[in-house]
């Protein structure tokens, strides 16, 4: 990448992704609480309760924008092709945010286009938000003594371990239109998928990708969760 983009090509579609997380997370975080709100003491205090609310959050924030992260995702790969042998002679210049989104509407088959591969989204991140949240809220309140951010790394990094394989399932089905030849594959539906993925790749095929993005997701909670708990104060003080 470094070679062919340059340290842009390390940046591709980060402005796209800074406009994704913002009402990504407000959504997430706004569920989560509104929905252990609704379930009342007893039960929100009870793991079920948190790994549920946190679950009903994870599905209404991907709901709520999957289009950008479907475009995120193409416009990380749009350039080099998942092709090492390309020169940078070759490389086009990808299209802007607004253009994809428009593209692909007109071409890939109208809304539904949008939300190619919301499924295995939804089957991943439901019970990767619903582990984070409830193991960050053991870990801060019993082990760590109210560490936000050691416990929002933890929890990261737990629950991105145990559901990373939907992850794989789910940036398979968004650059599905571009597999046709380049990338080698071509699925069905999820089950489908995931049943080549293992008898063509092997089991470890379902962790391609995982260390670093797990040294993505660590990092990332530990600041998700400390600003969330800090900001959540300064507005009650008020």
């Amino acid at each position: 990448m470094w070679q062919e983009e340059g340290w842009r090509g390390m940046f591709r579609g980060n402005g796209l992704n800074c406009v994704r997380v913002v009402p990504y997370s407000a959504v997430q975080f706004c569920t989560y609480t509104s929905v252990k709100a609704a379930l009342g003491p007893t039960l929100a205090n009870e793991w079920q309760g948190k790994v549920l609310s946190g679950m009903a959050g994870g599905v209404v924030s991907v709901v709520a924008t999957y289009p950008m992260d479907l475009v995120r995702t193409r416009l990380s790969i749009q350039t080099a092709q998942i092709s090492s042998k390309l020169k940078r002679a070759d490389i086009k210049k990808p299209p802007g945010m607004w253009h994809l989104l428009v593209q692909m509407y007109r071409t890939e088959g109208g809304v539904a286009s949008l939300y190619r591969g919301l499924i295995p989204t939804t089957l991943g991140i439901a019970p990767y938000v619903g582990i984070n949240f409830a193991s960050y809220e053991y870990f801060k309140d019993n082990w760590l003594r109210g560490n936000s951010m050691l416990a929002g790394a933890i929890s990261g990094g737990l629950a991105q371990s145990i559901t990373y394989p939907f992850d794989i399932l789910r940036r398979r089905f968004q650059v599905k239109t571009l597999s046709q030849g380049s990338l080698g594959y071509s699925y069905d539906g999820t089950w489908d998928a995931f049943r080549q993925i293992v008898a063509k790749e092997g089991w470890k095929g379902l962790y391609k990708g995982y260390v670093p993005h797990v040294a993505k997701v660590v990092p990332s909670m530990a600041a998700s969760f400390w600003t969330f708990e800090t900001v959540k104060k300064a507005l009650n003080s008020l």
